[in-house]
């Protein structure tokens, strides 16, 4: 295969797919959390559905750099096009678990908060805090779990996808990069 131009090749198609993708993955591990409350269960809960996560970010990040790497360019890619692939790919599936979970919220479950709040304080008891540890931290869990607005959830959505994406993209760029022979200009 012959090294491709970079600038000649829009990464967006790559990063629509597996962002698709990612966000399915992200709406399945949600719904499991939702019905279960298997993240706010208990603290292993918590963190086994932190790994998920990030099983799905590096995933889905690392298959969309190496598609674009390998079929798209040649088997070259820079850093910068891998960062702003991943970033646009997360940003996707971040938008799109974004807008599902304010459909379950909001239409399929609203007592889900709720549920979630009881969970939490449930674990807190477990933990061994005390009563009035509990009922400040969930005077402040509560506060933050108003059923939000779909403007709200998207905003959030997109300012953690944002976050996340920088760094899971960095850290993935910077392992899957492969710079091209200087060939082309780099104006």
């Amino acid at each position: 295969m012959s090294v491709v131009n970079e600038k000649s090749v829009s990464f967006f198609p790559t990063a629509l797919t597996y962002g698709l993708l990612g966000g399915l993955a992200l709406i399945a591990l949600n719904t499991v959390n939702y019905i279960t409350l298997f993240s706010t269960s208990s603290i292993g809960g918590a963190a086994a559905s932190f790994v998920l996560s990030l099983v799905i970010w590096f995933g889905m990040v690392a298959l969309a750099i190496r598609k674009h790497r390998d079929q798209d360019l040649g088997g070259y890619i820079t850093m910068g096009t891998a960062l702003g692939l991943g970033m646009v790919t997360i940003l996707i599936a971040s938008l799109i678990s974004g807008i599902f979970g304010y459909i379950y919220m909001s239409f399929i479950d609203p007592e889900v908060l709720a549920k979630q709040t009881e969970s939490i304080s449930w674990m807190y008891e477990m933990i061994g805090f005390d009563e009035d540890q509990i009922e400040e931290t969930m005077e402040a869990v509560e506060d933050m779990q108003q059923q939000p607005s779909l403007l709200t959830t998207l905003g959030g959505a997109l300012v953690g996808g944002a976050f996340t994406g920088l760094i899971v993209s960095a850290i993935t760029g910077a392992i899957m990069k492969k710079n091209p022979p200087e060939v082309f200009d780099q104006a």
